[in-house]
């Protein structure tokens, strides 16, 4: 299979099966410090200190 060649103007790419998809920017700084306060927030909502009936689980993607 002949691969294709990455254009100049994608900063961030991912080849998959050949094929060359343009990926999203990285979240910047400060939008990762929300998601990190975000999810704090919702894990002690979820699971409150010294209780053992959680309410759910919060789970993080990648």
């Amino acid at each position: 299979m002949e691969r294709q060649p990455v254009p100049e103007e994608l900063e961030r790419w991912e080849r998959i099966d050949g094929v060359i998809y343009e990926m999203s920017p990285a979240p910047s700084t400060a939008h990762q410090m929300v998601v990190s306060r975000l999810s704090l927030e919702l894990n002690e909502f979820l699971q409150p200190a010294g209780r053992t009936n959680a309410q759910g689980q919060l789970l993080a993607s990648q």
